[in-house]
């Protein structure tokens, strides 16, 4: 699911939604990272859901776009 939704929309960071939690994959992952949003790099990182609107905000700042994926919307 990731690969095709990250070729349908390339630009944008990547938030899948699981279990109230927030998992970040892949390149996104390494993104986050490049941008300073997290301590290391990492195949994915996972957020409370505590931690979003934060983190949205850093992305937002940092000139990035973002979507969040549910498995409803998936």
């Amino acid at each position: 699911m990731y690969v095709a939704l990250k070729k349908r929309h390339p630009d944008y960071l990547l938030i899948f939604e699981r279990d109230h939690h927030y998992v970040v994959l892949n390149e996104d992952a390494s993104c986050l990272f490049s941008l300073g949003l997290t301590a290391q790099a990492a195949d994915y990182v996972v957020f409370e859901d505590c931690e979003l609107d934060g983190l949205l905000g850093d992305i937002v700042s940092a000139g990035k776009e973002a979507a969040l994926v549910s498995p409803l919307n998936a």
